[in-house]
């Protein structure tokens, strides 16, 4: 193997590498706690919890991949500390297999993604010939 050749790639792999002694940018404060859907892929109903931290207006919809709503779950103000719990039912989705949940508060924003499996798997009908 020839050694000469491998130099200048690993001088340009070094040079590439951010300096690990550059100062870092202050980590944004997280103001909420979220737990996963769960299950995820879910069949017919999937839950999460969030918390906040400090009481705000919080808004909570299942979208589409279009992006077009399919349920308002909440849209109100939201204490600091509690524990809120959300289920999510397959029955008031569309016929899509993949969703998102998008939860706007006044100070962040989640969107998280769903499957619904039993949608994803629902056998196709075979065209008769």
């Amino acid at each position: 193997m020839r050694l000469y050749l491998l130099i200048p790639l690993c001088l340009s792999l070094l040079l590439a590498t951010p300096n690990a002694f550059a100062q870092s940018k202050p980590a944004k404060e997280i103001n909420y706690t979220l737990t996963p859907a769960h299950p995820n892929p879910f069949y017919s109903l999937t839950t999460f919890t969030l918390q906040v931290k400090r009481p705000q207006f919080v808004k909570i919809e299942v979208l589409n991949l279009l992006g077009q709503r399919q349920v308002l779950l909440h849209d109100g103000r939201m204490k600091a500390g509690t524990l809120y719990r959300f289920n999510i039912n397959a029955t008031d989705l569309d016929n899509s297999k993949i969703f998102f949940y998008k939860i706007t508060g006044q100070d962040f924003r989640i969107v998280k993604k769903l499957t619904n499996y039993l949608k994803a798997t629902r056998p196709q009908p075979i065209p008769s010939v």
